[in-house]
């Protein structure tokens, strides 16, 4: 079992960037306008279309690529500006600790925040709170986690930046780096990542992982320090419909059944117990689940009916039942929502997408991330101010952001590495709008 509450306070009491905390970061992915339910870290082929043909758009760079029926045209109106036909507007939206990235239409990677390991990808160690586009490098699919990134290129061969102490670059070694490093994974269709470690799906169906293992997350039977290449993961899970990771654990959802594994200290595995488990366990009770999400220390899974059910670590209200209290090891309902489309998580906070575009958060609140305009911890939902068109959320450590409509970003909450993206590093409890890269 994993003891992280001191390693948590800690980060609490430094700004991000002096500790390298990042999230104490799992990373947890949205998808686009047109995502399907299962998208709450869904590792779906062509969430942005590996092909070209919808929203990653195919070509050498941005300016080279021709618009298509899938990619937004700059007669259309764009949020942020166009390049060359099309919109250079926000496809994908991907949070993990303090940094937040999006994929454009274009291909390119913009990322913004904590950058203490290089996790920006531009070639310094300075926090940024604006996006900046990573240089020279288009993609199609992108995970985020404490400290480090990784990406799918065109050709579908993963590169990864950043912090690498647990081997979660991917590259054989433990030095960090500031640029794209490319590791061994060919053939990607999907990559997600959870605090210090990833995994990818690649074309012959197996799931390969990386990074720290202490308390078996990557899925491959054991428990060791961390993998610094490419093994794989997610044993005896054949068929993967969504995958998140979390603090030290990870969970997929796998025909209709969310499994977990990894660190089980507050019952996040949901199996009934606070045993660590090294391959998948299925969530107790649940056959319909069309997505999953994993926060630090819990775990949300949202059902066929639109309803969620957490489990896990409730110290805050993070499970949604209206009462704060023990962590629960097996699935309770969240009060109030019976239409969510996708359930995020963080630091002991949760956030869903509601259908019709409104967004709902609940639990710890100081930094003002469950969005209603208070830095009151909130027990059960409450709305995110203002927010009412959007199209996939993400949470990161301490802050949340969400795409909407208009393929603008909004995010709300912790700010001290600029991570909410609006040029400052004042933190807000309503959603500010993130500036154009």
């Amino acid at each position: 079992m994993r003891g992280t509450a001191g390693l948590f306070a800690a980060c609490l009491l430094f700004s991000v960037a002096e500790l390298g905390c990042g999230r104490l970061g799992f990373a947890v992915e949205s998808g686009d306008a047109d995502a399907q339910r299962s998208d709450t870290g869904a590792p779906r082929d062509g969430a942005l279309a590996i092909d070209g043909t919808s929203d990653a758009g195919s070509g050498e760079d941005a300016g080279s690529i021709a618009p298509d029926a899938g990619v937004p045209r700059c007669s259309e109106g764009c949020a942020w500006g166009c390049a060359g036909e099309i919109c250079a507007d926000a496809a994908r939206l991907v949070v993990g600790g303090s940094i937040s990235c999006v994929v454009l239409h274009t291909g390119a990677i913009a990322c913004w925040g904590n950058n203490a390991n290089g996790q920006l990808a531009d070639g310094t160690t300075r926090d940024r709170s604006s996006p900046f586009v990573v240089p020279s490098f288009t993609g199609l699919d992108v995970a985020v986690g404490m400290g480090h990134v990784c990406a799918i290129d065109t050709a579908h061969d993963v590169s990864c930046w950043g912090a690498n102490w647990s081997g979660q670059l991917g590259n054989g070694g433990t030095i960090d780096s500031s640029t794209p490093q490319r590791n061994d994974v060919l053939g990607a269709a999907w990559i997600r990542a959870g605090e210090m470690s990833t995994c990818a799906g690649v074309a012959d169906g197996t799931t390969r992982c990386w990074g720290n293992n202490t308390e078996g997350q990557l899925g491959t039977g054991e428990r060791v320090d961390f993998e610094p290449a490419p093994v794989q993961g997610a044993l005896g899970l054949t068929t993967i419909d969504a995958m998140t990771g979390g603090g030290f654990h990870t969970c997929a959802v796998a025909d209709g059944r969310p499994y977990c594994w990894g660190d089980n200290s507050y019952g996040q595995l949901g199996d009934g117990t606070l045993a660590d488990r090294f391959l998948p366990a299925p969530i107790m009770g649940i056959t319909d689940a069309v997505g999953v999400a994993a926060g630090a220390w819990h775990t949300c899974v949202v059902h066929a009916s639109g309803s969620v059910s957490c489990l896990g670590s409730n110290t805050d209200g993070e499970l949604g039942t209206g009462a704060i209290g023990d962590p629960q090891p097996i699935p309770v309902a969240v009060v109030g929502i019976g239409d969510a489309v996708q359930v995020s998580l963080g630091i002991r906070s949760s956030c869903a997408l509601r259908a019709g575009g409104r967004v709902s958060c609940w639990g710890f609140n100081d930094y003002g991330q469950v969005g209603n305009g208070t830095t009151t911890d909130q027990a059960a939902p409450a709305d995110v101010t203002g927010l009412v068109d959007a199209v996939s959320i993400a949470v990161g450590g301490l802050h949340a952001c969400a795409l909407r409509a208009d393929r603008s970003v909004v995010c709300w909450g912790f700010n001290a590495a600029g991570q909410l993206g609006n040029g400052t590093t004042t933190s807000s409890s309503t959603p500010v709008t993130v500036l154009a890269p």
